[in-house]
């Protein structure tokens, strides 16, 4: 997943990336769902800050043998204000990771515009081998198109397959 810092530093790079490599991205929703989140956030720590500030006034209060029911019912208000901004603040995480993790990583800067067929080859070593053996898949195409018959068994080299971990083995072996 990306640094959402890069993308608040530096969202025309990120913007570039994203077109050098075909993806579909709105750049700005996110720094916009990002600075809502931010604001959010502040504005409920600083009411959390206020209510830690109107606990201590409940308590000097109590101590001093005055009314505390207008305090208390001003930090009931602040706890339900807070209560809302979290739930809020939640779904503005949840909605800011989604749409983070929908991004895709940055290609290097060597890397070409476009998908895989404007790939091109750097450097090539060795032979390209030849398969003397039939590959797995062509092996389970002769079984289901019926060129294998019940009697036949149907071997690959473990080289040809996907997993080298068993033989496909179709049919009996009697």
């Amino acid at each position: 997943m990306l640094d959402i810092d890069l993308i608040r530093k530096e969202p025309d790079r990120v913007r570039s990336a994203l077109a050098k490599r075909e993806a579909e991205a709105d750049i700005d929703e996110i720094l916009a769902i990002d600075q809502k989140r931010r604001k959010l956030q502040s504005e409920a720590d600083e009411k959390r800050a206020s209510r830690n500030q109107i606990a201590k006034r409940i308590g000097e209060a109590k101590r001093t043998g005055a009314d505390t029911a207008s305090i208390q019912a001003e930090a009931t208000t602040l706890r339900d204000e807070i209560a809302a901004m979290e739930v809020e603040l939640g779904g503005l995480d949840t909605e800011l990771h989604d749409r983070m993790a929908a991004l895709p990583n940055l290609p290097d800067d060597r890397v070409p515009a476009g998908g895989k067929e404007n790939n091109r080859v750097v450097r090539t070593w060795g032979e390209k081998p030849t398969l003397a053996e039939p590959r797995a898949s062509e092996i389970s195409s002769a079984w289901i198109s019926g060129r294998a018959s019940d009697g036949d068994v149907v071997m690959a080299s473990l080289s040809a397959l996907p997993t080298h971990r068993s033989i496909p083995r179709c049919g009996r072996t009697d």
